[in-house]
């Protein structure tokens, strides 16, 4: 006879009588109650009844797993996903798995799945219910991580083989539509977000400028990250967002500052003032608070920097756009861009971290329509009559690179090279304006006068 349980979490459980003769067990999500488990307990117990009685064929393998109650193969697909869920076989990490886990609960609610074949054709319903969310003002980024959570656990049922084949292949992808856009801080800015923000707070935002790191990777940096030899920070795979090690060149000056920081323990003295409640290294290297927006629009506020214009909003992840563009202002090419942002595809660098600069661009529009006018007071085609040319030769402006001044940052170190003059007439970024010790003060302000 069909029957439900309560188990001790809450969650009701459901059996009935196996067409084999053993009792079988089965739940529905947690938030079913004990009249949906017990009408789906009486409903299977009539259908293996009547196979029982040969009223009905013994079903194949798929049928039987068709009738697999939603909630096991859910677990089964979590269990799975905590296992070996991620990019190349690692585990999921924990907030993933919770966000899947919610996201599935959800689904069945809305669609009423109470069995695994209930999942068969499904794309209409959930296309219904994609368009309701997008009427009811739900951001194109949410509608997409909601259909992605449906769209793995579907693609995993059909690849195990408990689905015949995937209901949602045919579905057509949600456009994400960026509700904000984040701007990238000018040289200027930068300079004064550096003067302006509160000591402490200095050499995070600049090993933030100078690594591109986000907020989680700087927040997980520990002394034994430094190579010292190498000058730079190596990155676990444990907590990059790629779920890659990787490299990441420093200046020797902040590779000094951070050791010394790390060797302080003052970091890790911030932390307990903090009364941080998730794990943080034994050693870390920065104190990054869990709130990073009051403290970065504390500090843009101090700076007289708005955090939002017509070209877009400032955060904390601004300046990993910003340390980008800065990045490919100082002439470095895609792929050296891309590598340093450490992204899989050039378009997600280009297209979406980089900048157009208004004022260069201006100045390359100008230059531009300057080649197509040539030299004033000059005659192409009388020039080449008299010289004796057939046709007519365009002159091309031959631009001369200019002097790269060396800077002596300290009393021992110096380096040549590290700023160029811009044709929008500023100094484009380096690790040595970013320090701004009073001799590389001095040296930056002395040699934009000479120029």
């Amino acid at each position: 006879m069909a029957g439900v349980r309560k188990l001790q979490s809450g969650t009701m459980q459901g059996w009935f009588k196996h067409y084999e003769g053993h009792r079988a067990f089965f739940t529905l999500g947690r938030r079913a109650t004990r009249r949906e488990v017990l009408n789906a307990a009486q409903t299977l117990e009539v259908e293996h009844a009547q196979i029982r009685l040969g009223i009905k064929p013994r079903p194949d393998a798929q049928r039987t797993v068709g009738t697999l109650p939603i909630g096991e193969a859910v677990a089964e697909y979590l269990a799975w996903g905590s296992f070996q869920g991620s990019r190349g076989g690692r585990p999921w990490t924990p907030k993933n798995r919770q966000t899947r886990a919610r996201h599935l609960a959800w689904w069945q609610e809305c669609l009423h799945l109470r069995i695994l074949v209930n999942v068969q054709g499904i794309l209409p319903q959930v296309e219904r219910v994609l368009q309701g969310l997008a009427q009811a003002g739900c951001a194109s980024q949410t509608i997409k991580h909601r259909l992605t959570s449906l769209c793995a656990f579907t693609r995993w049922c059909a690849r195990r083989g408990y689905l015949a084949d995937d209901p949602l292949v045919q579905r057509t992808p949600v456009q994400v539509q960026a509700q904000r856009r984040r701007r990238a801080l000018t040289l200027l800015e930068t300079q004064r977000l550096l003067e302006q923000c509160r000591p402490s707070r200095r050499l995070l935002y600049e090993t933030a400028l100078l690594t591109g790191l986000r907020a989680n990777e700087l927040r997980q940096l520990s002394l034994d990250h430094l190579d010292i030899e190498q000058g730079a920070l190596r990155l676990d795979a444990a907590w990059t967002k790629n779920r890659q090690a990787g490299v990441q060149p420093i200046p020797a000056t902040l590779l000094v500052q951070l050791y010394e920081a790390g060797r302080s323990g003052a970091p890790r003295d911030a932390y307990r003032r903090y009364g941080r409640t998730k794990p943080t290294p034994a050693q870390p290297l920065l104190f990054v608070p869990h709130d990073t927006a009051t403290m970065i629009a504390t500090d843009f506020q101090r700076a007289g920097l708005p955090l939002e214009t017509a070209q877009g909003v400032l955060d904390f992840h601004s300046l990993r756009v910003t340390a980008i563009n800065l990045l490919m202002s100082q002439g470095a090419s895609a792929v050296e861009t891309q590598a340093f942002a450490r992204h899989q595809s050039l378009q997600m660098t280009m297209g979406v971290y980089g900048r157009a600069h208004a004022g260069r661009m201006s100045i390359l529009v100008e230059t531009l329509a300057a080649a197509l006018q040539g030299p004033p007071g000059c005659a192409p085609a009388v020039h080449a009559q008299a010289v004796g040319e057939t046709s007519p030769t365009p002159r091309r402006a031959i631009a001369r690179e200019p002097e790269r001044p060396t800077m002596s940052l300290t009393g021992s170190a110096t380096i040549t090279g590290a700023h160029t003059w811009t044709a929008c007439g500023e100094w484009t970024f380096c690790a040595a304006v970013l320090r701004s010790t009073p001799a590389a003060s001095a040296c930056g302000a002395s040699a934009k006068e000479a120029g």
